[in-house]
């Protein structure tokens, strides 16, 4: 059964504009360009544009398909109004926005993500430090970054934005963004060999997060104890190219030449046309290796999905180069992927770029619908929506 978009947008709380706008005050100084209007703008062009600037905003609000309103007027916005008002508006409206829509359509889909398999990883946008004032310096050049942990189950659930020079390092940034993520007792957290300070494992395992991520081939560890290897058919495993060769409960040292004082447990596998080594970790004792090594193969959908709104959703180009500017646009593009993710799971469609183009296919279309019946006792404003 197909998953149309006003099928999607039924589910989406009618008054989500307003409570929260209310909240945060985000007109409360009677602007033109409002949060739902700067709302609406933004997804269409994120979803409609493969390459957006704020000339082609402003370009939107003047020759677009439907036409938004202010006081009864077609409302107009000009390039450096979009940029002001991306500045001074209050990220955290459409953060809320954002959190909103996850948890409703994380519902819908609920089932798809039968491991509690959450993905973490980060992503950077760097520009000239001329550019952009805030984020931290990169070691070399003269150049500022901005970096995107994300929580990732096949909709993106939790961003954490790191503007700090501490956040440069995974240690910090992505083992932040786990944490703050309020992981439930059956989650499991998956992530690469971006963090390995062996504290942060501990740190992990003492508050109850459970993980899976690798180690490098060299790590220094000593084994406590070897776990006997479980019996499985790898011809129908997802790893059958990995061959298991032992399975140990280990102690880990740390870069001060110490041992830590917490048991982890280590799979050894081997590539079987590589013969390459590789290490998994985890805290996890009641799953079988194979599904260890699963789980940390399933750590691939985030690096797919950052290349998505990489490429189709325009996160390498900066829209605005003021903090403030970069959440809203960042929160913006989340919301845009949520419902382009939701429609392709709905819908079992396979292709990333398949699903958008439909999405957007049925977003012209959805408009067309509400202009109709929006203006239909009026035809000159529905001739002046559709410029004809």
């Amino acid at each position: 059964m197909q998953v149309y978009f006003s099928d999607l947008m039924a589910h989406v709380p009618k008054n989500i504009f307003d409570k929260v706008g209310a909240e945060f005050k985000v007109d409360r100084c009677n602007h033109k360009l409002t949060g739902k209007s700067l709302f609406q703008i933004l997804l269409y062009n994120f979803c409609e544009e493969d390459q957006i600037s704020l000339r082609i905003i402003e370009d939107s609000f003047n020759n677009h398909q439907f036409k938004l309103y202010h006081n009864g007027k077609p409302l107009k916005a000009s390039k450096s109004g979009i940029s002001d008002r991306l500045k001074t508006i209050n990220y955290k409206y459409y953060e809320s926005i954002f959190m909103t829509l996850q948890d409703t359509f994380s519902k819908k889909i609920s089932g798809h993500n039968k491991q509690q398999v959450k993905r973490f990883d980060s992503t950077l946008i760097t520009l000239s430090s001329k550019l952009l004032k805030s984020g931290f310096k990169v070691p070399i050049g003269d150049k500022h970054q901005i970096k995107f942990s994300i929580g990732f189950d096949g909709l993106p659930r939790t961003v954490r934005i790191g503007s700090m020079k501490s956040d440069m390092s995974e240690n910090v940034a992505l083992k932040n963004a786990i944490k703050e993520a309020s992981l439930s007792k059956d989650d499991i957290a998956v992530f690469d060999r971006g963090i390995s300070a062996r504290k942060t494992f501990k740190d992990f395992s003492k508050s109850g997060i459970r993980f899976v991520t690798r180690l490098s081939a060299n790590a220094n560890y000593r084994v406590i104890e070897q776990r006997p290897l479980e019996k499985v058919n790898l011809k129908d495993s997802e790893n059958c190219e990995l061959e298991i060769v032992s399975d140990s409960i280990v102690q880990l040292r740390s870069r001060d030449v110490h041992w830590v004082k917490e048991n982890f447990r280590l799979i050894e596998a081997i590539n079987k046309t590589t013969k390459k080594t590789f290490l998994f970790l985890s805290n996890i004792v009641d799953l079988s290796a194979i599904e260890i090594t699963e789980i940390y193969k399933a750590r691939w959908d985030i690096e797919v999905f950052f290349k998505f709104i990489k490429q189709h959703l325009n996160t390498k180009h900066f829209l605005s180069r003021n903090l403030n500017g970069i959440k809203v646009v960042f929160y913006m593009i989340l919301i845009a992927a949520l419902l382009i993710l939701t429609f392709k799971i709905t819908n079992k469609i396979e292709s990333f770029k398949f699903a958008k183009r439909r999405f957007v296919e049925q977003l012209r279309r959805a408009l067309t619908y509400d202009i109709i019946h929006l203006y239909r006792d009026n035809p000159e404003r529905f001739r002046q929506s559709f410029d004809f």
